[in-house]
């Protein structure tokens, strides 16, 4: 056995967190003695490793809350669940709307490859509410809305389910929801 494996410690308890729907974020630091590193592990729900990274100990502590950016005002702004599209492929979304409600501009955020939820969660950046409450802010309603791929990722048959199916529809459908509201 080598020197560093013989003297590095594990510091602490595991954190875990939530990383996604069923997929749980593992921390563990690492002190050896040469220095001190976090291993990050994403394990989904059937326990498999979808992710491995060795990282900078700061990152085995906790992950701080979201917080909106200081560019939101959020008496401004008020928000309301919606359905974009229709069955089989319905997925929430959330409609970020101006204060006090009146007629103007309005966009739909779509995100892009693969799964993601509906304000595209990394850690704890929500990159879509960010800029959804940022524009409610300024007068733009937004539209967001989780993927097909993310929401329905289990019944999807990934050799028939093409591009138009990811993005144009429900695109598509969010935008004419958005006009009719």
């Amino acid at each position: 056995m080598a020197r560093a494996e013989r003297d590095a410690r594990i510091g602490g308890t595991p954190l875990t967190e939530p990383a996604g729907a069923d997929h749980t974020l593992v921390k563990i630091g690492v002190t050896c003695e040469r220095g001190a590193y976090a291993v990050l592990m994403v394990i989904d729900g059937s326990g498999r490793l979808h992710g491995l990274q060795f990282a900078p100990p700061g990152a085995a502590e906790p992950m701080q809350p979201w917080e909106a950016p200081p560019y939101v005002d959020p008496a401004a702004l008020t928000e309301h669940e919606v359905t974009v599209g229709e069955p089989p492929w319905a997925t929430p979304g959330t409609l970020s709307l101006p204060q006090p409600p009146r007629p103007g501009p309005a966009v739909v955020l779509i995100a892009g490859s693969g799964p993601s939820d509906r304000d595209v969660t990394m850690g704890r950046n929500k990159i879509f509410r960010d800029l959804a409450w940022g524009l409610a802010s300024r007068g733009i309603a937004v539209l967001r809305f989780d993927k097909v791929t993310y929401v329905h990722r289990d019944t999807i048959d990934v050799r028939a389910f093409t591009a138009f199916d990811e993005f144009v529809r429900p695109g598509v459908a969010a935008v004419r929801l958005l006009r009719e509201h």
